[in-house]
């Protein structure tokens, strides 16, 4: 009988050991694809009133969907929305100008 009860302890201990090496992480929970208007409002930083999101939305300045009378957002769109136009520095500014001016220089001399 102690030896039964021997081989069944480890059995018990090889599945577990099976079960342990094969387990993998639990994937993180994907964030929410879809929003409406107050997700959205929520997920911006600064946390825009409704009618600046209606503004951006009637300008097409922001990207959305509508269906029927509701307006949908992507979250991976806004996010990619936010970062297509990072504020630029002093520094750049200056030297975007710079060559603006050069180029304008260059294309008098080819004209004349």
């Amino acid at each position: 009988m102690p030896q039964a009860i021997a081989t069944l302890q480890e059995t018990v201990d090889r599945l577990e050991a099976k079960l342990n090496s094969n387990s993998s992480p639990t994937p993180p929970t994907p964030a929410k694809e879809w929003m409406d208007i107050e997700e959205l409002r929520d997920f911006l930083p600064g946390h825009p009133a409704k009618a600046t999101i209606y503004g951006w939305t009637s300008k097409k300045t922001i990207p959305f969907y509508k269906k029927d009378k509701t307006i949908y957002f992507n979250r991976t769109e806004i996010e990619a929305w936010l970062r297509d136009e990072p504020v630029r520095c002093d520094a750049e500014l200056e030297a975007e100008a710079l060559a603006y001016v050069e180029r304008k220089k260059q294309e008098r001399r080819k004209s004349a």
